[in-house]
């Protein structure tokens, strides 16, 4: 229905411009008239209408047309005593500009038109809340003042359970946010896990810090991501590999040491006592998952780890003749890789992931690789469900697969392996 007003708005100035004639009292006022009119069926659709993802477009084009009803009213005031009249070409600009703010205000809409979750499964009801870690002994690289390390993390659990549960951490991707895997999250809770995902600070696209400020991503840090290319200059992607791992992997490892010990400052009160600090698995998106993989083979805590189509950067101890140098030792620990199809046919061309493609013929039975066809890289997160659009453009074209079956494949085999080695269900 936002749509369908919206649709309306644009042809109706359109049409005032063409059937006003040239009194600009008379344009004036069937400016005012129509932009009070929509402004009002607004305001109805807001009060009876049920919440949805149109509230927002709603709210959006409550502001937009009660900005422009005022300006029509205060130009008819303006005009009361005149006759004058106007060229009709000296509208298009201004008829220009307006139509410009209708587009701007239904953009994020189009582009992020609101979506349901997969629903949780599970028995247990889910609750969520919130916590920001400082890590003391770290500075932040990328803080101007020179601050020591914040990360704001959300946690899904088992709202109506007594545990303890099995904890799972979430490391996002490149340019992510903590949100990017939502209904993986909240399907894990509903079956007895404790579900964190980072915000890690000034590698995300935003986060806040503890007093509401709001951090957006480090202009360095992009440039790096968006610039790398081991194909291209390898020593160079090996230090970038190695400075991102040492962030993301102390991020992990500050939310871990800060759960499994309620003596330590930081705790999240509301998760003391239901986290098994015998029973800990990290997972990821992308370079979130590589970070994940690192934490999987640097501590001995942690007993399972899932990564989301990410490369074993951590593994890369050096470069000899052009070449990454991976460790010898083999995986360690109970370990799901799942692909799409970005990256599925080009792990063996892409030196970052000769690792990746070695373990596809491991003998080794618990390490698992889930290639899901028809999906892309971003499908494997929930920004396929909350902006299509651009999924579609990040994935450079469309999937063959619905997004929903996609995650609900992913939340299936996630659970199923957790079960297996945090729980040891079979």
């Amino acid at each position: 229905m936002g749509l369908a007003i919206f649709f309306v708005a644009v042809v109706s100035e359109c049409a005032i411009v063409v059937c006003s004639g040239k009194s600009r009292l008379n344009l004036a006022r069937k400016r005012l008239i129509t932009r009070s009119v929509l402004l009002l069926a607004v305001i109805l659709l807001m009060i009876f209408s049920s919440p949805s993802g149109s509230s927002l477009m709603y709210f959006g084009l409550l502001v937009l047309l009660g900005v422009l009803a005022a300006a029509s009213a205060i130009r008819v005031y303006d005009q009361r005593d005149t006759r004058g009249a106007h060229r009709a070409r000296r509208l298009l600009p201004g008829l220009a500009g307006t139509l410009l703010l209708y587009c701007l205000t239904l953009m994020p809409f189009v582009l992020f038109p609101g979506y349901d979750i997969i629903e949780p499964s599970g028995p247990y009801t889910v609750a969520t809340t919130t916590h920001f870690f400082a890590d003391t002994e770290r500075v932040d690289i990328y803080d101007p003042a020179g601050s020591n390390r914040q990360l704001k993390t959300e946690f899904w659990f088992p709202a109506d359970g007594k545990g303890p549960f099995p904890l799972v951490l979430f490391s996002h991707g490149a340019l992510g946010i903590r949100s990017s895997n939502v209904s993986l999250y909240t399907y894990l809770a509903s079956h007895g896990y404790v579900v964190g995902a980072l915000d890690h600070t000034y590698q995300g696209l935003y986060s806040t810090d503890s007093s509401g400020r709001l951090l957006f991503v480090n202009r360095g840090y992009l440039k790096e991501v968006l610039t790398e290319d081991p194909r291209k200059d390898v020593l160079q992607s090996y230090y970038h590999y190695s400075k991102w791992m040492d962030i993301r992997m102390g991020d992990i490892d500050l939310v871990i040491d800060a759960l499994v010990d309620a003596t330590r400052p930081g705790t999240v009160d509301k998760l003391v006592g239901l986290v098994d600090p015998e029973r800990i698995g990290v997972m990821g998106h992308s370079l979130g998952g590589s970070a994940a993989l690192g934490v999987g083979r640097a501590r001995t805590d942690v007993k399972a780890v899932i990564a989301l189509e990410s490369p074993f950067m951590y593994d890369i101890i050096a470069v000899l003749d052009g070449h990454f140098v991976y460790r010898d030792e083999p995986y360690p620990l109970p370990l799901l890789n799942v692909y799409s199809d970005a990256s599925w046919q080009i792990l063996g061309d892409r030196p970052q992931y000769a690792a990746n493609h070695a373990l596809l013929t491991s003998a080794n039975p618990d390490i698992h690789n889930l290639h899901i066809s028809g999906a892309g890289h971003f499908d494997l997160t929930d920004l396929a469900l909350s902006s299509p659009i651009l999924a579609r453009l990040l994935n450079g074209g469309p999937s063959e697969r619905s997004p929903r079956d996609t995650l609900t494949a992913i939340n299936e085999a996630c659970l199923v392996f957790f079960d297996k080695y945090l729980k040891g269900r079979h």
